[in-house]
C-alpha cells in the first residue's frame, strides 16, 4: 500500500517485520482486512521504506493517521485483533506516557555578558514537553499572535523539534520553553496551552529537577 499525502492528523508509527508474509497485507492494494479496519475506524494505514535494524532483524514503519489519539489506540487495537503476528499495541502504553511527559528543570550556566568582566553565574528553568506533529502548520500561524508576542516579553524562549522523535509510538517533537524566571515559563506554557489544548496539564508543586552541571544555552 502507497504512502499517501497525510493530512493534519495525528500519527502513530509501529514497526513490523521486514519480511513477505508479514508485509503481504500492507502489499495488496484491495485487501479487505486493511480497508475494513481503515474504514470502521476513520484511519489511514500505510506501509514506509523506513527501516531498522533491530537485534539483528530488519524491520520495516507502518503509520497510522486518525482524526484523533482515541481513534488512533481504537484502530490500533483493530490491527492487533486482525493480525497478532504485528504487535501494534505493544509500545502503545509507553507511547501514551510519553505524550503525557512534562518536566521542569532548573539549570545554572556560566555566560559572557560583556567583553573583558568575569563570567556570570545565570540561572534558567527549562519547561520540556512534547508536542503533537500535527499542529506544527498550526503553530507557524499561532508564532505570529498575540500570545506568542507575549510569551517573549515574558522573557521566554519556545523551541520546538525540526523533525519527529524517532522510534514507536505518537508522532511528536520535543518541545522546551526555557526562561531565567520560573513563574513566567510556566505562564508562557499556559498560554500556548491555552491554543493547544491536547498538550499535558503542569501541575505545579513547587518542586523541580535540577542540573547540577553548567551548561550554555542556544537560543
Amino acid at each position: 500500500m502507497k504512502q499517501e499525502h497525510q493530512e493534519a492528523l495525528c500519527g502513530y508509527r509501529f514497526y513490523i517485520s521486514d519480511d513477505t508474509n508479514t508485509l503481504k497485507p500492507f502489499l495488496k492494494e484491495d485487501d479487505r482486512r486493511i480497508a475494513s479496519i481503515q474504514k470502521t475506524c476513520n484511519s489511514r494505514i500505510c506501509l514506509t521504506r523506513e527501516t531498522r535494524v533491530r537485534k539483528g532483524q530488519k524491520r520495516r514503519a507502518v503509520l497510522v493517521h486518525a482524526h484523533s489519539r482515541r481513534e488512533l489506540e481504537l484502530c490500533l487495537r483493530r490491527i492487533d485483533d486482525t493480525f497478532p503476528n504485528l504487535y501494534a499495541c505493544s509500545n502503545l502504553y509507553d507511547a501514551v506516557a510519553a505524550v503525557r511527559m512534562i518536566r521542569l528543570r532548573k539549570y545554572q550556566t556560566t555566560e559572557d555578558l560583556s567583553v573583558g568582566l568575569l563570567s556570570t553565574m545565570v540561572t534558567y528553568y527549562q519547561l520540556s514537553f512534547n508536542f503533537d506533529s500535527r499542529d506544527m502548520v498550526k503553530y507557524d500561524y499561532w508564532r505570529k499572535t498575540c500570545d506568542a508576542m507575549l510569551c517573549k516579553k515574558l522573557g521566554c524562549v519556545l523551541l520546538i523539534a525540526m523533525k519527529d522523535t524517532p522510534g514507536a509510538g505518537f508522532l511528536r517533537r520535543h518541545a522546551i520553553i526555557s526562561g531565567e524566571c520560573r513563574k513566567n515559563v510556566i505562564t508562557s506554557y499556559n498560554v500556548l496551552r491555552a491554543t493547544f489544548a491536547e498538550l499535558p496539564e503542569f501541575e505545579d508543586e513547587g518542586s523541580i529537577s535540577t542540573d547540577s552541571s553548567l551548561r550554555r544555552f542556544n537560543t
